[in-house]
């Protein structure tokens, strides 16, 4: 049955919102944009369980994904769950965290950069963050088991299909996870606002640990100790710094090998 349309003490429309909402199963989390679907569809099809479409958009998703996938979806019509109106297109997805041991398994010799985040609290963040490690290529983000957020519908849903191509792997300990990739030849580089120029660093290493601090306090004193070099993006607005999802942006693109 559709939903009634909702209206104000004016006479006016306002936007649509679920009657009830989905309760779906852990690590299985809601995405409201058909771009961000057709990523995941993309880049890891099997993580899709359901597809809901509103009526007049099923012919158009149904083709495409007829055209892109060999695996099956479920595509379900507006008779099957209410949708809000403003989202004709919505889908469940299953992401997994990674382990240590997966992570150290999979790297290639050739592994440029990591991006590590010491205990970042808000979930926007935490996507925009990914989202900027997918558009520059990064596939690894670190992060640690307590005091930092984690996969959420709102991390997700703002990463816009990232996590499609970027593995999130939780480690109990970060500074062991350092340790453990300087022996693997990796350079750790962490920022701070008092830090060098990253702009003088530059590509200068091949395999590098990028490690960004929380929103409030930066880098924790135990990180900060082990990194290598600690760079700084400078600014001339007046501002002492950038919001940490924008820093990650610029700091990845300074420290990438150009071709």
């Amino acid at each position: 049955m559709k939903s009634k349309k909702k209206i104000n003490k004016h006479g006016q429309k306002r936007p649509g919102f679920p009657r009830r909402e989905m309760s779906h199963p852990p690590n299985v989390f809601t995405i409201k944009s058909w771009s961000a679907i057709q990523e995941f569809l993309k880049h890891k099809p099997v993580s899709i369980k359901e597809i809901h479409v509103r009526d007049e958009w099923q012919v158009r998703v149904k083709t495409w994904v007829d055209q892109h996938l060999d695996v099956n979806v479920a595509i379900s019509g507006q008779s099957d769950i209410e949708m809000e109106d403003v989202h004709p297109v919505t889908a469940l997805v299953k992401l997994d965290l990674g382990d240590e041991i997966s992570l150290i398994d999979r790297l290639r010799p050739d592994a440029e950069m990591i991006l590590v985040l010491d205990h970042i609290t808000d979930p926007r963040n935490l996507g925009a963050i990914a989202r900027n490690a997918a558009f520059f290529g990064i596939k690894e983000i670190v992060a640690p088991k307590d005091r930092q957020v984690l996969l959420t519908d709102a991390s997700v849903q703002t990463s816009q299909g990232a996590f499609s191509k970027v593995n999130l792997t939780v480690v109990t300990n970060i500074s062991r996870f350092i340790e453990q990739m300087k022996a693997k030849d990796f350079w750790v580089l962490g920022t701070k606002m008092d830090g060098e120029p990253i702009h003088e660093v530059g590509s200068m290493y091949e395999k590098v640990i990028l490690v960004m601090g929380s929103e409030d306090n930066g880098l924790s004193k135990i990180v900060e100790k082990k990194c290598d070099r600690l760079l700084s993006i400078p600014g001339v607005g007046g501002f002492d710094s950038l919001n940490v999802s924008v820093a990650a942006g610029i700091a990845i693109y300074a420290l990438l090998p150009k071709t």
